[in-house]
């Protein structure tokens, strides 16, 4: 696939909407475009993934089992970015992911983003605000919920 497309898939992802067309093309250049057959596991559940996955076309069902839950659900959305959490953080996937149909995904290494992030300081300042500003809409959303159950 030509870098300029992929630049536009990442550009289509609100998460990267504080890089500029330099940082977007140098992440584009890192990044790695991925098929996978119907039924194929692209990620076993705890397995640790260095980095994100970006839906460029097909289905994945994500299944998250614990024991509070045991869910599933599907992602058909072009440009929905799967694994966030494995691009900031160097951790597992709490979840398994497999495609349901044929799928292309861009995968976007956690390295290359954080050698974005150390080159930019700037970016990194964008980041970290996007980071605390939706920590801090989460953690409302749990006082919302301690307020209905008071």
């Amino acid at each position: 696939m030509a870098l300029e497309k992929i630049i536009s898939i990442i550009r289509g992802v609100d998460f990267f909407s504080a890089f500029n067309d330099e940082q977007l093309r140098l992440l584009a250049f890192a990044s790695e475009m991925q098929i996978y057959a119907p039924r194929e596991v692209i990620v076993a559940k705890d397995k640790r993934v260095e980095g994100a996955f970006i839906l460029i076309r097909g289905t994945l069902i994500i299944s998250s089992e614990n024991e509070i839950e045991n869910k599933s659900y599907f992602v058909s959305t072009p440009n929905t970015l799967i694994g966030e959490k494995s691009l900031l953080l160097n951790k597992a996937i709490n979840s398994l992911i497999i495609s349901s149909e044929k799928s292309e995904l861009l995968f976007i290494p956690n390295k290359a983003f954080f050698k974005l992030l150390r080159q930019y300081p700037q970016l990194a300042e964008k980041m970290a605000k996007r980071i605390e500003k939706n920590l801090e809409n989460y953690l409302r959303s749990f006082d919302k919920l301690r307020k209905i159950n008071e």
